[in-house]
């Protein structure tokens, strides 16, 4: 269930979290990529936890979350990888995620996720 396929080092030579950079073309799993990662964004320890809440949220709702229609218009050429990540980086997608979490608690964990900086650290403990 885990891909280390898109991890790096955060780190660089100097203890210092390495700079934000924006990415051009989108690597990874659409289906779990992370708002930020649909915007274009660097991966960041806020990402991979954002990936794995859509992952619970998936086995949780028979396979579905609020995008994944959108797949099979992409495979149909209706709509456009470009137009995937558009709608998907935007706040409303949130919203809908949050809807189909089955507690509070998990809610909560999910809004502060997605409220997180680039180099901020996840609160890990509370996860």
């Amino acid at each position: 269930m885990i891909d280390f396929g898109s991890s790096f080092e955060i780190w660089d030579n100097h203890g210092k979290h390495k700079p934000f950079v924006e990415i051009k073309k989108f690597t990874g799993n659409l289906m779990f990529a992370s708002a930020n990662i649909c915007r274009g964004a660097t991966l960041s320890r806020r990402d991979d936890i954002e990936s794995l809440i859509y992952v619970y949220v998936y086995l949780l709702n028979n396979h579905e979350l609020p995008w994944s229609k959108w797949q099979e218009a992409l495979a149909e050429n209706t709509i456009s990888l470009k137009q995937i990540r558009s709608r998907r980086s935007k706040p409303e997608m949130i919203d809908e995620v949050s809807k189909m979490l089955p507690s509070k608690t998990i809610k909560t964990y999910y809004m502060r996720v997605t409220e997180l900086l680039y180099e901020d650290e996840p609160d890990y403990d509370a996860l």
